[in-house]
């Protein structure tokens, strides 16, 4: 129509910051390639090799390259690979993909490596606001270490028969005040402090949870010692109510 604007040659992958939540798709792995159990996500939760075949086309960098080819080298293509996949791509030839300490304070939520490649563990801290398909969980952390959920949300069980209740507060590994849920508006969460030098790491959020909370902050501090082994330090402050629970599931 007349005084609309026609875009030529545009392309939505490469003109757009799409790569860029392609790249935090992957950097909010869990080390064995599925994805924390934040909100409505099942714990199996992965990329599916539609999707990966779409990365190697629509972008080829050497992360996401490295990435795709460590998680398809013992896949079989499906029938899309047909439209997606570069043939002249060696699949058994890969650099081993590197999960990271990362931060993203827009979305307020942290996450925190140990091993080798960051694959042995990964303790996420959120601090996200409410919104569609997210619970009324601020300051909620999840832990995966050795392959097993340590520290689980049991939120991601959407199809419970009890879904209104698993989005509550008290199902969350985070501190319930007075036995009432926390409020879904102008949370607020937000990082203050994220550093990762060697076998110390430390991150810390906060959070407008509770009205009648001034304090509401939570502070993780991961060990990684001799061995491989390693440990996490959760520190919670928080102020206001008659009783204050220090959750766990």
């Amino acid at each position: 129509p007349e005084g609309e604007v026609k875009y030529s040659h545009f392309n939505a992958n490469k003109d757009t910051i799409f790569d860029e939540v392609w790249q935090n798709m992957l950097w909010t792995s869990n080390g064995d390639f599925t994805y924390p159990p934040i909100a409505d996500t099942y714990a199996v939760t992965y990329l599916s090799t539609t999707f990966l075949d779409y990365l190697l086309m629509a972008y080829n960098t050497s992360t996401i390259r490295s990435y795709v080819k460590e998680k398809m080298a013992t896949v079989s293509p499906l029938n899309d690979a047909m439209f997606y996949r570069d043939p002249s791509i060696n699949l058994s030839d890969y650099d081993s993909f590197n999960f990271p300490d990362v931060v993203f304070p827009y979305l307020s939520q942290g996450f925190l490596r140990t091993g080798e490649y960051g694959r042995k563990s990964t303790v996420v801290l959120d601090a996200s606001n409410y919104g569609n398909h997210h619970h009324i969980d601020s300051l909620n952390i999840v832990y995966k270490k050795d392959g097993r959920e340590l520290l689980s949300d049991l939120g991601y069980l959407w199809d419970h028969v009890n879904h209104s209740i698993t989005t509550n507060t008290n199902i969350h590994n985070t501190v319930f005040i007075d036995h009432q849920n926390q409020i879904t508006k102008l949370r607020n969460g937000s990082f203050h402090l994220f550093q990762t030098h060697g076998g110390v790491k430390v991150m810390e959020a906060s959070s407008n949870a509770y009205k009648i909370a001034d304090i509401y902050d939570r502070t993780i501090v991961q060990i990684e010692h001799k061995s491989g082994k390693s440990y996490l330090v959760d520190i919670f402050r928080c102020s206001g109510g008659k009783t204050r629970e220090y959750v766990f599931h």
